[in-house]
């Protein structure tokens, strides 16, 4: 047995609000240059900037780190220079008091990859150094980190060593909240799904992992809550570890007028108010959002149908999205919901355009 914790994440409109003073403060961008890109997301509270002359430049490039260990090493000294510069900030503006640390204390280095040049053959013009992020349990004798799936961050590397654009996918924490850890041995399988495939879930065993795992950046998110990850093959089997991780599927049948959607909740206290909405995938008006109501469940006519709910929990405030596509025409009965689980953001680099079950793995990666 060990402590967990949830963690409280920043409303993304917070930081949103003081994204000019990140921007200027914090990352010392210029406000009035053209050639700098900088964003704030208002869903995720995901942080991307790039310096779009260094980036776009058809020149070659000087003074590049010449090794792996000279990029680490600069994007390494820019990450703490980022950090130490936020704490500085804090005591010296009242402004700075209320935003959370930016700069994931927990970082692992996962790649140092070299880039070539798209306009000089086989000359080098950046560095791409990645990191995953990570996150601390308590544990009887010390404190250790797990990993936040779906997370990461991005740094591209250019000339003299300076950082010419950065991704950082993550949601900033408020405050954590000690929770007691369920004994794994006590869970009972749960009918869940996990990432690529849609199998019953499995109870942990001794071999399960804790992970923290994010929502994609088009998703809410409220809370970071631990889940048991365990690996069958190339499946990877998720599993709530305490009452406040929630998971959530659906589950339908075929009506005489359409299609009855239940939602399948794991975690949780029990007490939620659901919020329904959908989309028509063959709309040849394109209609968009249609509102489906705040039932416990919902119904849908016959058709193809994206659809969503966002689920709160009425006591801990807890917010998780869910979606998934669901089949129905006619009399026939609609086949359960083909899962295909992958990156469903066109604009990553890992982009899937047959998944429709976002896993939170897009990659952004820099250019």
């Amino acid at each position: 047995m060990c402590a967990l914790f949830l963690y409280h994440l920043v409303d993304p409109a917070e930081l949103v609000s003081v994204g000019e003073l990140i921007r200027e403060d914090l990352f010392q961008l210029p406000n009035a240059r053209g050639d700098h890109s900088f964003s704030v997301s208002p869903m995720s509270s995901w942080i991307t900037f790039r310096n779009d002359s260094q980036v776009q430049s058809e020149k070659r490039k000087r003074g590049l780190p010449r090794s792996e260990r000279e990029a680490e090493r600069a994007a390494h000294g820019y990450l703490r220079g980022i950090a130490l510069r936020q704490r500085s900030l804090r005591r010296k503006a009242k402004a700075w008091i209320g935003i959370p640390d930016l700069i994931p204390r927990s970082l692992k280095p996962l790649t140092v990859a070299p880039v070539l040049s798209r306009f000089h053959q086989g000359r080098l013009d950046h560095w791409l150094c990645r990191y995953a992020i990570f996150l601390p349990l308590q544990t009887a004798y010390r404190e250790r980190n797990v990993p936040l799936l779906g997370a990461g961050l991005d740094l591209r590397v250019g000339e003299n060593g300076q950082v010419e654009a950065f991704s950082l996918r993550w949601r900033p924490i408020r405050k954590r909240t000690s929770l007691q850890e369920i004994a794994a041995l006590d869970i009972e399988p749960l009918p869940l799904a996990h990432s690529h495939h849609s199998h019953a879930e499995k109870p942990p065993t001794q071999d399960s992992s804790l992970v923290y795992v994010s929502a994609g950046e088009s998703h809410l998110q409220t809370h970071l809550a631990p889940f048991y990850s365990h690996s069958e093959g190339h499946h990877v089997h998720f599993t709530p570890a305490t009452a406040q991780s929630t998971m959530v599927r659906f589950q339908y049948r075929i009506e005489e007028r359409g299609i009855q959607v239940q939602p399948i909740v794991a975690g949780g206290s029990g007490d939620f108010n659901y919020d329904w909405a959908s989309w028509d995938m063959f709309d040849p008006l394109g209609h968009g959002l249609i509102e489906r109501g705040t039932n416990a469940n919902c119904q849908l006519e016959f058709g193809v149908h994206c659809l969503l709910l966002t689920l709160t929990d009425a006591i801990s405030r807890q917010v998780v999205q869910y979606q998934e596509i669901v089949y129905g025409h006619g009399e026939v009965e609609a086949p359960r919901s083909i899962e295909r689980w992958g990156c469903t953001d066109p604009t990553a680099s890992n982009y899937d355009p047959m998944a429709n079950c976002e896993d939170g793995t897009c990659i952004y990666p820099v250019t």
